[in-house]
């Protein structure tokens, strides 16, 4: 019978190190493939990985979080706390962020004695998307404001800034990303995200902007207040709490 799972310690395998007989250990190599071509930690993006024995994720307490490379190249690493037997391994690469760009599965029968070793190779992780519809509005019966004559356009924009669990801007009209790309709209007041991964994210705020021939703007009506989208399948539809006008001398902005 196996006993409960605890991880000792996670560690870079050495060469050319023997290892005592009463200390069964799994070291597990990785490397990564995407289209084919295979892929090392740099390569393929990946900072950190997850370990996960039967489920149960490597206790990485005393160690801090498993690196893709150690730094010398090899990149791999040494578990301990087994008793013999056959587990499931499943192996995540992480990027920076935390976002699991690679996986893999496999079983491995861990011997009595010495040491026990798996070879890896990640593949990308499909993570199911689709287009988000943003629907905005405007408190007190507003509606999209007539650009005045310091600016080009025939309209203003909706710009909008959203991040995900991380707070990572995952998609974003502003000043600087893409300031034109949602034209402000009283009879379809609706704009698209595009192929946005299903999940939970936090529409940080939400603001109509003039864009003036200076090259900066001015916010007519805004929401700065942050909101929870639910993103759960393809062309579904989010509609933001309504935008208040700009008081007379202000300018408030929320990005």
């Amino acid at each position: 019978m196996k006993r409960a799972i605890l991880f000792l310690a996670t560690a870079l395998i050495g060469t050319g190190c023997g290892r005592r007989c009463d200390f069964p250990t799994l070291t597990v190599y990785w490397s990564f493939q995407s289209s084919g071509a295979p892929l090392d930690c740099s390569q393929a993006g990946v900072a950190t990985m997850n370990i996960l024995i039967d489920g149960q994720a490597v206790d990485t307490s005393q160690t801090g979080p498993i690196p893709c490379d150690f730094g010398d190249g090899v990149e791999g690493a040494t578990l301990t706390g087994f008793t013999s037997g056959t587990y499931s391994v499943e192996l995540d690469g992480l990027d920076a962020s935390g976002h699991t760009l690679y996986t893999d599965t496999q079983n491995v029968s861990v011997s009595a004695c010495g040491d026990t070793q798996l070879n890896a190779t990640l593949a990308p992780v499909t993570v199911p998307a689709g287009d988000l519809n943003v629907a905005y509005s405007f408190a007190a019966g507003g509606s999209c404001t007539t650009p005045s004559s310091q600016s080009p356009y025939a309209t203003t924009f909706i710009w909008y800034e959203l991040v995900d669990a991380n707070g990572n801007v995952v998609s974003a009209s502003d000043l600087a990303t893409d300031p034109k790309a949602n034209p402000c709209s009283t009879t379809t007041p609706t704009f698209v995200i595009p192929n946005l991964p299903f999940g939970t994210y936090t529409l940080k705020g939400i603001e109509e902007a003039e864009l003036l021939a200076s090259g900066t703007a001015n916010v007519d009506h805004y929401n700065c207040v942050a909101q929870t989208v639910q993103h759960t399948q393809a062309g579904d539809t989010f509609t933001s709490d309504p935008m208040v006008a700009q008081q007379s001398g202000a300018s408030v902005t929320c990005f």
